[in-house]
């Protein structure tokens, strides 16, 4: 079991919770605004805690997907725990001015996870095509590079033979001045 798979179990079991106690047991304390984003949050925690499972069960976890739920994770603490402190909190309590703010941010945090699994999953196969193209392409640099040094050398050797026995015959000597290694007919 991994550690998000055991992060999603304990998120589920919350949330169950969570979702029978803002129905029971604070039905009545609760105004119509305030039992409505209780429902809310219980919904997005239950919905991005079985998403946050099925990430965690695919192997490896890693790129976008591990990014997807980290985001999921952090979603949950900020908009769901925001929403269910600023719900139970008084109205003149500090804490509020703190809880406000990062329901918004848990929000983004869903978004961000939702748009990582879009990476994650559809664009990887693009993804992996352009890898594979780009690597063919790479090889074939690669042995043409090998050819051309390859060929410079027998061409350097000759040259050097060339210059050793102080002579070239014409036929050697066209070819090394096509070839553009500076040997010309005047040397």
């Amino acid at each position: 079991m991994t550690f998000f798979q055991v992060i999603a179990g304990l998120s589920g079991a919350t949330a169950v919770m969570a979702g029978a106690f803002g129905a029971h047991a604070l039905k009545d304390k609760l105004n119509p605004h305030q039992a409505a984003s209780w429902s809310t949050a219980t919904q997005y925690q239950l919905v991005h805690t079985i998403a946050l499972l099925l990430i965690s069960s695919h192997k490896p976890l890693a790129g976008a997907s591990l990014f997807a739920s980290y985001a999921f994770t952090t979603g949950i603490t900020l908009f769901s725990g925001s929403i269910y402190g600023l719900c139970l909190l008084e109205q003149g309590n500090p804490l509020r001015k703190f809880l406000g703010p990062t329901t918004p941010l848990g929000g983004l945090s869903f978004i961000a996870g939702w748009v990582a699994l879009a990476i994650a999953k559809y664009p990887g196969r693009l993804y992996s095509r352009y890898t594979a193209i780009a690597a063919k392409a790479t090889r074939n640099s690669l042995k043409e590079a090998e050819r051309v040094a390859a060929e410079r050398r027998s061409h350097q050797a000759l040259r050097y033979q060339t210059w050793k026995d102080g002579e070239a015959s014409e036929h050697v000597r066209a070819m090394l001045t096509q070839k553009n290694l500076g040997y010309g007919k005047n040397n």
